[in-house]
């Protein structure tokens, strides 16, 4: 079986399914189905997590 380097991502994408429209017009971050900061631009939300956006564990999505 292996090692599976890419994380799953199935509990963020159930927050997003249940929690998309209260941040409806924001950027998001999560991690293992928990929100980790929303802000108006990306970058901002990037700023204020403090850590890599190209982390792997991350989702970072802006929600329409």
């Amino acid at each position: 079986m292996g090692n599976n380097t890419q994380p799953d991502q199935s509990l963020s994408v159930q927050w997003l399914q249940d929690h998309s429209r209260a941040y409806a017009g924001s950027w998001v971050a999560l991690r293992n189905g928990a929100l980790l900061g929303s802000a108006d631009t990306r970058q901002m939300l990037i700023e204020r997590l403090g850590i890599p956006a190209a982390s792997p564990e991350l989702l970072i999505t802006w929600l329409p």
